[in-house]
Formats: C-alpha cells, structure tokens, sequence
C-alpha cells in the first residue's frame, strides 16, 4: 500500500507515509478514550515534536482556534490517499481513513480503510455511504440526459 497526498489536499511537512503513521497512532489513542479523531490531532498536534504542528497551530484568529484547528485536522486527515494497483494493472486511489458511520448509533468515526474494508459492518456502511453520494449526485444533475447511462447504473447499485 502506498500513501500519498491527494492533489489539491493539504499537505503537511512530512512524507505521507509519516503522516499516516502520526493519523494511525492517534487513532489507536482515540478508541481507548471515545475522543475523536480531528480532535485527538489538535490536541497531539501541541507538540512541538508532532509532524503536525505547523500545519495545525499556523497563525489563526483567537476567537475560533479549537474550531479553525479541527477543520484544519479534518482536511489533513482526507488528504491522506492510499494507492494501489488492480489486477489490470491500472491505479486505485482511495481514502486512507474515510468517515464511516457506525450501524449501531450512527455516530460517524474516521477508519483506516484496511480496517473498513476488513470489517463487513464496516465495509456495509461505507458501501451505503458512497451509494448516497451517488444518488444525491443523480438527484442534482438528472437533467443531464448526457449521463443517461451513468444514472441508469447509479440506480442499479443502488438498489
């Protein structure tokens, strides 16, 4: 599995394999203590010696740090691709910590995607996630009889 930064994400001062290590190591601290990721970034991100400081604590206005800082984790989280080869050879780009929302309480957490795609509950959830991206994208440009076909097959999968 390779990691990269997806073009127009952001991009902190490290390769993006450290960057997924530093997001993989925090996320092991979140499950112990039901904090959320963006959050647990901000927080780990304090450390001078944190990959991610001077992405996080960059200047921002005083009146919404805490904010501006977990919207700037959030993005750093998504900017995190995993690439990989089919078995045509060709590249497959995905998230390598997609949002999922849990089946239980329908609380919404940032997976490693090896874990999401291990996990059939969770692999469900992020299927049932892309299908209603899917469908709110036909929803919004049906009237483009152009893409005829690509709604026709949006309706197939998500069925």
């Amino acid at each position: 599995m390779i990691y990269a930064y997806k073009k127009g994400g952001l991009r902190p001062p490290v390769p993006p394999e450290q960057a997924a290590a530093e997001i993989n190591r925090i996320l092991v601290l979140c499950k112990g203590n039901e904090k959320d990721l963006p959050g647990m970034i901000v927080v780990e991100a304090k450390k001078k010696s944190s990959p991610f400081h001077t992405t996080i604590y960059r200047d921002s206005p005083k009146d919404c740090e805490r904010l501006w800082r977990t919207h700037i984790a959030r993005h750093l989280i998504l900017s995190v691709v995993v690439i990989e080869e089919n078995d045509k050879g060709e590249e497959i780009t995905a998230p390598a910590f997609p949002n999922i929302a849990a089946t239980d309480n329908r609380t919404r957490s940032y997976e490693a995607i090896e874990d999401a795609i291990a996990s059939d509950e969770m692999r469900e959830e992020l299927l049932n996630d892309v299908k209603q991206r899917l469908i709110m994208i036909r929803t919004k440009y049906r009237f483009l009889q152009e893409l005829a076909v690509v709604w026709d097959a949006i309706d197939r999968a998500a069925s």
